[in-house]
């Protein structure tokens, strides 16, 4: 499981944002975990807790670093910004789990510096939006073979 925040609320409960690869099994593992630790505090009688699962629920995807399309993109990256592409991995939601996971397609995420990204308030950085395009087209032009005219 990856990170995740809890808090009690008046009545005892457990509120947990949990954001994994695979909710499935962090689900299973997670409903393990509090039976046995049930059991160890109050004993084998004792009533279990009553668990419930809300919210959204998909697969994550993980793409391996180093891969060719990832090289391309950090080489016009570099030249557009004159500094190394930075990797990052994110919890949230991305469009390239649908493609890797149910379209056989590696999915590279990439875009401009923001701030609280799917805000009310979310805002972008002009002058990145500007640079992750020229990026964008400097990478297209590479992975496509395509030349500059005579």
């Amino acid at each position: 499981m990856s990170k995740g925040f809890n808090a009690f609320d008046a009545t005892n409960d457990v509120i947990a944002d949990l954001r994994t690869l695979d909710p499935g099994q962090a689900w299973e593992e997670i409903q393990e975990h509090v039976r046995h630790a049930s059991i160890a505090r109050r004993g084998q009688d004792s009533r279990l807790p009553r668990l419930e699962r809300t919210g959204f629920f998909a697969a994550g995807y993980r793409l391996d670093e180093g891969g060719e399309a990832e090289a391309v993109l950090g080489s016009a990256h570099r030249d557009v910004f004159g500094q190394p592409l930075r990797s990052f991995s994110t919890p949230g939601y991305l469009d390239g789990r649908v493609y890797t996971n149910y379209g056989s397609m590696p999915t590279l995420t990439y875009g401009p510096r923001s701030l609280d990204i799917h805000a009310f308030d979310e805002r972008v950085h002009i002058e990145s939006v500007r640079n992750i395009t020229k990026t964008i087209a400097l990478f297209i032009a590479e992975w496509c073979g395509l030349k500059p005219l005579k």
